[in-house]
């Protein structure tokens, strides 16, 4: 009989930061900062140990056209820490990207009407990907990430509401 025998840890925190001003009655600006920590220790086939970190800002800024409407603009930097497959598969890096969003959202006739649409791109570094490789010695799929480089994401998403009686709302995705 084969004993198998694994553990691994995680210790991590985070701060975050975050504050706005108002330029004029319908023009905010605003940003914030996250510093990001994990400390992670695992013992698959050996024993392994590493540290991340990351620190990482967003800025954004918001008119509103109207009451109930506002439009917008934000550019955020994100992160996710590295690790450790074990099993003698290569380690990875961690992932990192930068995220730029526009869009706008509102409510129209007393709030009987509301979106929310968004155009963005995310680029990332040292994406990661996780699937499964066979591993002979132990004749078992085991689950492989890696880091796969860079990756350009860019999208579109909207959500509508009609709240069109007061039993009934339709919404759309």
């Amino acid at each position: 009989d084969a004993v198998y025998t694994a553990a691994n840890s995680s210790d991590s925190y985070s701060l975050y930061v975050d504050a706005s001003y108002k330029l004029t009655d319908r023009l905010e600006i605003g940003g914030g900062v996250r510093y990001f920590h994990d400390e992670q220790a695992q013992f698959l086939s050996v024993a392994e140990a590493g540290d991340f970190e990351s620190v990482d800002p967003r800025g954004y800024v918001s008119f509103a056209v109207a009451p109930d409407v506002n439009i917008y603009a934000s550019v955020s930097k994100g992160f996710r820490s590295g690790g450790f497959n074990g099993f003698g598969l290569p380690n990875y890096q961690p992932e990192t990207l930068i995220n730029y969003e526009i869009g706008a959202k509102g409510a129209l006739n007393d709030g009987r009407f509301t979106f929310d649409v968004a155009a963005y791109k995310s680029d990332y570094s040292d994406m990661l990907r996780r699937g499964l490789v066979f591993i002979p010695a132990t004749a078992a799929f085991v689950s492989l990430t890696s880091n796969i480089g860079s990756v350009e994401v860019q999208g579109f998403e909207a959500a509508f509401s009609w709240r069109a009686t007061d039993n009934l709302t339709l919404r759309a995705t």
